[in-house]
């Protein structure tokens, strides 16, 4: 199962309309979904590749610590240390690279921009898209910062790509859109920011936007063919579709364990939420374990494409 960092105290997720969130003139109704694979995505139907991306792209970062220069005493931003911040970079890059997607890039402007809201959420130990001008440490560009973010926030120490872990685990009922998720696996973003202290951390999402981008025509989490266990988010699932005209408000899903003998799981399907990226449809499946092969069709899909979508999920131990 997925491990997410000790201590969480809370992750909080910005919504947008889709037209805000995707950027000025782009319209998503008339985007296909595309085709073609970018040239850094990993290939899941191999094994060998998932793994050795897992222990050279993912599970290292997961160790990086903040090494923050700022203080909470005096309201210094500080910065993450080079490390903190590629390994961040690197974690983004490779949930993205498992789905399918373009990569991105962080900027230094957000990522200063970002620095200003983690601080504000670290002083006041607490999460807010709206921090009021009362709270320690706040300053304007924290707070526009925090509206265009995901933000987390942990007891213990938060290290660089465990925030990315846990924006993609989603966890508690208060995150069943998964939006966190959903940003980070927008396929038309192009750049974002992070700003890292010793107990925040702020993914500013709503860089620029690219159109030209891969859109694939499905998004899954966790992704269909070779899957690392460490992970999978706890149960918590999700369906994305390319074509913005999709429509999940209808559709039933079905989870079967097994490769021969097939057992059907418990499923919880949350209702669709709009304004978080693609079109997506979050289920709750109980009975997941850290290997093994998951069998998932989802049918009643409205909208302009395919009614039905059957992939298959093999859990491994990388």
């Amino acid at each position: 199962m997925a491990a997410t960092p000790l201590g969480v105290r809370g992750l909080a997720m910005v919504r947008r309309t889709l037209a805000l969130a995707l950027g000025a003139g782009l319209l998503l109704g008339a985007c296909p979904a595309v085709a073609s694979t970018p040239s850094g995505a990993i290939d899941t139907s191999s094994k060998a590749s998932v793994r050795d991306a897992w222990n050279t792209r993912m599970a290292p970062n997961l160790d990086v610590e903040s090494g923050w220069t700022g203080s909470v005493d005096d309201c210094t931003p500080g910065h993450p240390s080079d490390a903190a911040q590629q390994a961040t970079l690197e974690s983004v890059n490779f949930v993205r690279a498992m789905a399918g997607l373009d990569p991105v890039g962080f900027s230094g402007k957000l990522n200063r921009e970002a620095q200003a809201a983690a601080l504000i959420m670290d002083a006041n130990d607490a999460l807010s898209h709206d921090p009021p001008s009362d709270w320690k440490c706040w300053t304007q560009t924290g707070h526009d910062a925090a509206g265009h973010s995901n933000i987390a926030l942990t007891s213990g120490e938060m290290h660089a790509g465990q925030s990315v872990q846990l924006y993609m685990d989603d966890p508690g009922p208060g995150n069943r859109a998964a939006g966190h998720r959903r940003w980070v696996l927008n396929p038309y973003v192009d750049t974002m920011g992070n700003g890292l202290t010793t107990q925040a951390d702020s993914l500013y999402v709503f860089g620029p936007t690219d159109d030209r981008n891969t859109n694939p025509a499905w998004v899954a989490w966790p992704t269909r063919g070779w899957f690392p266990g460490p992970l999978e988010p706890g149960g918590r699932w999700s369906l994305s579709s390319g074509d913005a005209t999709a429509d999940f408000s209808h559709a039933t899903v079905v989870v079967k364990r097994g490769s021969t003998t097939k057992t059907r799981l418990k499923v919880t399907r949350f209702a669709p939420v709009v304004g978080y990226g693609q079109p997506t449809l979050v289920f709750q499946v109980a009975g997941v374990r850290a290997t093994g092969t998951y069998t998932v069709v989802v049918r009643d899909i409205r909208g302009g494409g395919p009614a039905r979508h059957r992939y298959v999920v093999r859990l491994f131990k990388p």
